[in-house]
């Protein structure tokens, strides 16, 4: 995976860099060289219990913990 560096809790879901890139926003280059790493292998994937817990549906549920208490 690579996304562009932003505050909506990408470096959370990639575990850092673990399993992916974050690249800086506008720096076309750093994101083609990101995809090209990629593609060639470079990056391992994100487990499938990694990724569980960012399901809607329990995404869903700890907002609602949070908004109503």
């Amino acid at each position: 995976m690579v996304s562009t560096c932003c505050s909506s809790g990408v470096e959370e879901v990639l575990n850092g860099d673990q399993y992916g890139l974050v690249v800086p926003v506008d720096d076309v280059d750093a994101l083609a060289e990101a995809i090209l790493r990629v593609l060639r292998g470079e990056r391992r994937q994100a487990p499938p219990e990694w990724l569980e817990q960012f399901r809607t549906d329990r995404i869903a549920e700890q907002y609602l913990k949070v908004l109503l208490g």
